[in-house]
């Protein structure tokens, strides 16, 4: 027992160091004060034995902590391809399973940048991912970083970059009929990328009735990023008609045939009836056509709508912008004319071909010539938009004119997205200061506040809610 009972003491004791020492208590705290520590040697090679396994031990638990927070790491990329002026496709890997995004900009330090939607990588693909990035500005630069559950992979600045092309020309000029006068009538086409049959939507352009290009393109281009077959129609116009004088428009048009085209009322109606039925007729058309008019465009989207036949020359669904409805409502004819604003009463008497200042002589000529005064309840779905800050009051006279025309038929109004039989949809477009007219409103919020949804997203979404 004597001999055993130091030994039993050196035991508790090299325990009560080892505790202490893996604890980081200092040994005095907890070894009785006449302990001494003179271990035997095979004390000591216990002691290492210990100590070695403690340590390997606590290296594995660290690495099996690390491997679990900082295993999934990228391997392979960012490699871009598919470039071109507005999407690129980034191929990344993994090195297993785990979330990847993208963040990128035009900012070489990605001090600010766009993050792209979270994808998973998995053993079936290998643990790859080709993510795609849309909505890009040509001929820019964008640098590129990689999150793999959420963690950044690379270190910079420089980061890996590429340059999208420049913007690829977009869109064919095509004649979509000729005029019983020998005007030939085009359009510009814009066809979605997919191919396929689409519905097809005319833009018919603003310019007071006597000026204006077809379209204008950039609508177009976003109705066919929209999935629509985008028709930027010409019609012909009243004098001047420069844009449909040659050598702008080529022969032959309103000032080469013989005798010249001065494109009065019901020329210009004509003209986007025929296209309508061009259109519904085109292979590339799946037999829909929709209008989406500004000013003068606007009023003809109406007028095709009240006085087409459904399935021939009358559009399916009509969205106006600025809309001059009820050419004889005195009031706004005698609003007064201000400088680089299109003035009412001499606009419609040129329109019709009636003598300078003698609107209100002709008051049932105005009348006749009038979208409103063809309204009926069979009319098909429209949605209408002014600005609050239109020109010649638009929105104060005509907007309300409209509505009072729709109301006294029984078309009521529909604040839906969705196109609705004997409904109408109307907005007036919050623009704040300046003047708004037709389609410089397009690309600004509804509401204006920065950030909300805009004209141009607002129209689009009413025209593919179509049932």
């Amino acid at each position: 027992m004597s001999r055993g009972a130091p030994a039993n003491r050196r035991s508790q004791n090299l325990k009560r160091f080892l505790i202490a020492s893996v604890g980081g208590i200092p040994p005095t705290l907890i070894l009785p004060s006449e302990a001494r520590i003179n271990f035997a040697r095979a004390d000591r090679r216990f002691l290492k034995k210990v100590t070695l396994r403690l340590v390997t031990g606590w290296l594995f638990a660290q690495m099996l902590t690390a491997g679990a927070i900082f295993g999934q790491v990228l391997t392979h990329g960012p490699v871009v391809g598919g470039v071109t002026a507005s999407e690129a496709k980034v191929f990344v890997r993994t090195d297993q399973a785990a979330s990847v995004t993208l963040r990128y900009g035009s900012d070489p330090n990605l001090d600010t940048y766009l993050v792209s939607a979270a994808f998973a990588t998995g053993s079936p693909s290998d643990f790859t991912k080709i993510i795609s990035l849309s909505d890009l500005i040509p001929e820019t630069a964008y640098h590129l970083n990689v999150l793999v559950n959420g963690v950044l992979q690379l270190t910079g600045p420089p980061y890996p970059s590429f340059t999208t092309f420049p913007p690829t020309p977009w869109g064919t000029l095509e004649q979509y009929g000729t005029t019983s006068t020998g005007v030939a009538l085009r359009w510009t086409a814009f066809v979605p990328h997919e191919g396929g049959r689409h519905p097809a939507v005319l833009v018919l352009h603003a310019g007071g009735f006597k000026s204006g290009d077809a379209g204008p393109d950039n609508v177009s281009e976003d109705l066919a990023t929209a999935g629509f077959l985008a028709l930027s129609t010409e019609y012909r116009l009243a004098p001047p008609h420069y844009a449909m004088n040659t050598p702008d428009h080529p022969a032959p048009s309103q000032n080469t045939v013989v005798p010249a085209d001065d494109g009065y009322y019901p020329e210009q109606t004509r003209d986007v009836q025929m296209a309508i039925r061009a259109a519904r007729q085109d292979p590339r058309c799946n037999g829909l056509v929709y209008g989406v008019g500004g000013s003068a465009g606007a009023s003809h989207v109406l007028y095709c709508m009240a006085r087409g036949t459904p399935g021939d020359d009358q559009f399916d669904l009509g969205v106006s912008l600025s809309n001059p409805c009820k050419y004889d409502d005195v009031p706004w004819l005698q609003t007064p004319c201000i400088s680089d604003e299109v003035c009412p009463q001499p606009t419609i008497e040129n329109y019709l071909g009636i003598p300078a200042g003698s609107a209100f002589s002709h008051l049932p000529e105005l009348a006749a010539a009038s979208p409103t005064t063809y309204v009926t309840s069979s009319l098909p779905p429209f949605f209408f938009l002014y600005s609050d800050h239109d020109v010649s009051n638009l929105q104060t006279f005509e907007r309300t004119d409209l509505i009072s025309a729709l109301e006294s038929v029984g078309i009521t109004e529909s604040t839906a997205a969705t196109p609705q039989a004997g409904k109408y949809k109307q907005i007036l477009v919050a623009t704040g200061d300046g003047v708004y007219h037709a389609f410089e409103y397009w690309d600004l919020p509804v509401d204006g506040i920065d950030g909300h949804q805009t004209v141009k997203d607002t129209v689009i979404t009413w025209l593919r809610n179509r049932d």
